[in-house]
């Protein structure tokens, strides 16, 4: 679930929840992750850079911030986010697991 996105001068950060339908059994090892690397793009064709990317590793419901560059160009209307597979290292390097449109 997308919770914020916030644009700066030179960057924008993108903050986004993950909630699972039951906690984690006591003494067991975190879960894995579900969604890999973000890639994101408009219809400029704005090379977008993820810079930092912040996550807890525990609770039911996990809120993850990623930090882009550069900041949207001006007058760009929608941004398009592709969530890889976990396993994936680099962004498009398979086919996304989720797409999303984000109106700005």
């Amino acid at each position: 679930m997308l919770l914020s996105l916030e644009i700066w001068s030179d960057w924008f950060d993108l903050r986004y929840a993950i909630a699972y339908a039951t906690p984690e059994p006591e003494g067991d090892l975190p879960r894995p992750p579900v969604l890999g690397p973000c890639a994101v793009s408009d219809r400029a064709g704005t090379d977008y850079v993820n810079w930092v990317t912040s996550a807890p590793a525990h609770g039911m419901v996990r809120v993850h911030q990623r930090t882009f560059a550069p900041a949207p160009p001006p007058g760009t209307e929608v941004l398009e986010l592709r969530f890889g597979p976990p396993a994936t290292v680099v962004p498009g390097e398979a086919p996304p697991l989720v797409v999303s449109t984000v109106l700005l």
